[in-house]
């Protein structure tokens, strides 16, 4: 089993972020764009402390992402960065940003059905 960013159509499009998504295994792949300036603010309003509950990894081509925490720290992924985002977690897109990320099937299922429950998605 494999995924191809070149071969995969395009899965979700929203403004400022383009999705193409795919699930091998009990992994979801999702190759994204994000603009400068993207964040998943309002996606997050479905949770009660407005952060991501799921953890994620995965690698970052170009840009730039400044992660806030629940716990109050925050750290910056650049160009070129392999990455593990612990839960409870907020992403900002400080630059046009193309990354590679990965979340456990079950858990993006989660999201999306919270997502899709709270009116956030079409």
């Amino acid at each position: 089993m494999h995924a191809n960013k070149n071969d995969e159509a395009v899965t979700v499009e929203t403004p400022g972020y383009v999705g193409k998504w795919s699930e091998l295994g009990d992994m979801h792949f999702a190759f994204e764009t994000c603009t400068a300036g993207y964040s998943m603010d309002d996606l997050l309003t479905a949770f009660p402390d407005r952060a991501c509950p799921v953890e994620h990894w995965g690698y970052l081509f170009r840009g730039e992402v400044r992660v806030e925490y629940t716990d109050g720290t925050e750290e910056f992924l650049t160009t070129g960065d392999a990455f593990h985002i612990k839960p409870g977690h907020r992403p900002y897109m400080t630059a046009e940003t193309e990354l590679l990320q990965l979340t456990r099937a079950a858990d993006h299922q989660h999201l999306v059905k919270t997502f899709s429950e709270a009116g956030l998605l079409g």
